[in-house]
């Protein structure tokens, strides 16, 4: 298993974007990876909608880690991808804990699953 982590400030804004939007956190690689939350619009991509909230993995960010990708295919293989984690409940209770410091994603083959730390 390994595990990547946003950090807590990062992550309150995309867990509060979420709760408020009532829309999930979608774990994306790409471009680097990220967690993001859609805005209103229909598109998808950052640079069109200003709307989405977009943080990167710490490691993650093309624009700040040179090795991003190799760290990337690493952890999630070659094949990009977008997974939704739907669960507003969740995020509303970790948001009412300050306690925390990060954001985390335990990635396997099979699954991935949010904690906090």
């Amino acid at each position: 298993m390994t595990i990547i982590s946003i950090k807590r400030d990062d992550a309150v804004e995309l867990l509060d974007a979420a709760v408020k939007r009532n829309k999930p956190i979608t774990i994306v690689k790409d471009q680097g990876c990220y967690a993001m939350v859609f805005g209103d619009g229909k598109s998808v991509m950052q640079s069109i909608n200003k709307n989405n909230v977009v943080k990167y993995f710490i490691g993650f960010d093309p624009k700040k880690n040179v090795e991003w990708y190799d760290k990337s295919i690493f952890v999630f293989g070659y094949d990009d991808f977008g997974m939704d984690i739907d669960d507003i409940k969740w995020f509303k209770t970790i948001l009412k804990y300050p306690d925390w410091k990060h954001l985390r994603v335990h990635v396997t083959a099979k699954s991935i699953k949010l904690s906090v730390k």
